[in-house]
């Protein structure tokens, strides 16, 4: 059993049920009672809970990875992915002014990331 990956595939879980839980409660919820269109925020709510599906897969595959030989390009591309996550989040902040410790979850990105990549 892959240690890293199984820490990877909690962090994961993890992410997704606050993503989908708390985060739906804390920005998204006050976002929808804005003045902005019904498209938009149709778009914001799908978005939202496609990241959090994406969250889960990713968990599921891992908690599969760390069990047993699974193909190292999926896993790679789940690294890649939390990365990329990671840098997008940073890079809005940093680029709006905005504080990196108030909107910290860079940080879990990249924990899982190098969870996976050092497996």
């Amino acid at each position: 059993m892959s240690i890293p990956l199984l820490v990877a595939a909690i962090l994961s879980t993890l992410a997704c049920l606050v993503h989908g839980i708390w985060g739906h409660k804390a920005p998204v919820a006050p976002m929808l009672q804005t003045d902005i269109s019904k498209v938009s925020k149709l778009e914001l709510g799908a978005v939202w809970h496609a990241v959090t599906l994406g969250f889960a897969l990713s968990a599921v595959a891992l908690f599969r990875a760390a069990q047993s030989s699974m193909q190292q390009e999926l896993v790679q591309f789940i690294g890649w992915q939390f990365l990329l996550y990671g840098i997008a989040i940073f890079a809005v902040v940093l680029w709006q002014r905005g504080s990196l410790l108030k909107v910290p979850q860079w940080i879990l990105m990249w924990i899982i990331a190098a969870l996976v990549f050092w497996s």
